[in-house]
This record gives C-alpha cells, structure tokens and sequence, in this order.
C-alpha cells in the first residue's frame, strides 16, 4: 500500500512540474511571437511622404532626414511601441537603445538587417 501511495505522490509531482515547466515556454513563446509582430509593424509604420520609419532609420545613419529630426524619429519610434504593448511589458529597442523598464531575463525578436552593420530588433519581458 504505501509503494502504491508513493508512486501516486511521485507521478502527481511529475505532472505537476510537467506543466509548471510548459506553461513558461508558451508564454516566451507568445512572447518571442510578439515581439516579432511588433518589429515588423514599427519598421512598416509610415512617418511622413510614404517614408516609413526603416528608411528613416537608414537615413538618419546617412545623416539626412525626410520627416524631421533624428530625434523626432527616436520619439515616434518610442510612441509607437508604447502603444502596441501592455503596460505590464517592458521593452528594448535597438539600434537606438530605446527602453522601458529593466529586462533580466529577455526575449528578443530575430533581429532584422537594414543595411550591412546595422540591424534592428526589439527584446520584451514582464
């Protein structure tokens, strides 16, 4: 009998950090998934003149800028971001080391290259 209760005891436990350990990854997953929509939606976003903020990034390397300072783009960028996340959601965004909150543990979306040396992406934690 207590061999028996044992291996009930053992096999609730087992399944207990089963889906402990499952319910984590979902959510870095639901996680890494977002922060990959999010990339992709603020390099697409149209500033001004049909000129979205990745030419404005790439312009702003070259020095020059179609809708306002580089600056200005920084803001916008963080606007845009602010807006699309929950409030309980910190980020970082790069190449322009925009942030909210501090991220220790981080899940990062692919990064994205514009130009040969210069890549964007965004990591987001809770």
């Amino acid at each position: 009998m207590i061999i028996v209760v044992l291996l009930v005891l053992l096999f609730v436990l087992f399944l207990y950090f089963k889906v402990n350990s499952s319910v984590g990854s979902n959510a870095d997953r639901v996680l890494e998934i977002k922060a990959n929509n999010l990339r992709n939606s603020v390099l697409k976003t149209s500033l001004c003149r049909d000129i979205s903020v990745k030419d404005e990034i790439l312009n702003c390397k070259l020095g020059i800028s179609a809708c306002g300072s580089c600056d200005e783009l920084k803001d916008k960028i963080k606007i845009i971001i602010v807006n699309s996340l929950e409030p309980n959601v910190n980020y970082e965004f790069s190449p322009y080391n925009l942030n909210r909150g501090n991220c220790k543990e981080r899940i990062a979306s692919s990064f994205q290259p514009i130009e040969q040396d210069l890549s964007v992406g965004i990591s987001l934690c809770y």
